[in-house]
């Protein structure tokens, strides 16, 4: 689907997310229709349906974290982990015991990640991301 501010494809998220990441009152009257989630750092848009209904920031409750560049950005929204938590602990250890955290906690289904984080999905995907970052920055991280 691409974004009606700025034309790239995005993910489809379920209407559990949009009602608990839209402010009252526009949560409560939400379409019935597919919605997606725009990740373009340049994109007022958060949430976007392909009829032109959309939520900008203004209208979420929370920062986007995948709308930010700064380090402060939260990447794991059930736990509240920022990046900059993430490359701390990188720093610190080589290793990421907070992403060992957050992998058991899914696996112990103790997270809510289709409702939390904005985009609907686990946050694995950014902490592998914020890793790679750290690499490339030359911190040395376990394999």
């Amino acid at each position: 689907m691409e974004c009606i501010g700025r034309q790239k494809l995005h993910k489809a998220v379920c209407s559990q997310t949009l009602l608990h990441h839209v402010i009252s009152p526009e949560n409560q009257s939400i379409p019935n229709k597919q919605f997606y989630f725009c990740a373009s750092i340049d994109c007022e848009i958060v949430y976007f349906s392909e009829c032109g209904d959309r939520f900008n920031q203004d209208q979420v409750r929370d920062s986007v974290g995948q709308k930010q560049t700064s380090t402060d950005q939260t990447i794991c929204y059930c736990f509240d982990i920022t990046e900059q938590d993430s490359l701390d602990d990188l720093s610190d250890t080589g290793e990421s015991a907070i992403k060992t955290f957050v992998i058991e906690q899914t696996k112990e289904k103790s997270c809510a990640c289709e409702i939390r984080n904005p985009l609907g999905q686990y946050c694995l995907a950014d902490f592998n991301a914020t890793i790679k970052t750290a690499r490339k920055n030359g911190v040395k991280v376990a394999s």
